[in-house]
């Protein structure tokens, strides 16, 4: 297994895994935790671009799919 991880900021953490059967991208911030799996032969630049792809999209679409406002009772 290879491992790589990124602290060029103390606020943004990054870990790329490398496994036979798998790949295991986690990012850690202040405001979020993501963890996603790939197939073996995803290399770590192509995770990154794909989970910043996930994240716009989340961010665009934040309404549908988190309850940020809620109504009080």
């Amino acid at each position: 297994m290879a491992a790589a991880t990124s602290t060029k900021n103390a606020h943004l953490r990054t870990l790329f895994v490398r496994g036979t059967r798998h790949c295991l991208f986690v990012w850690i911030t202040d405001m979020f935790s993501l963890h996603c799996i790939f197939g073996p032969f995803v290399t770590a630049t192509l995770a990154f671009q794909i989970v910043e792809k996930l994240l716009k999209s989340l961010k665009n679409h934040e309404q549908r799919y988190f309850i940020i406002n809620t109504t009080s009772f």
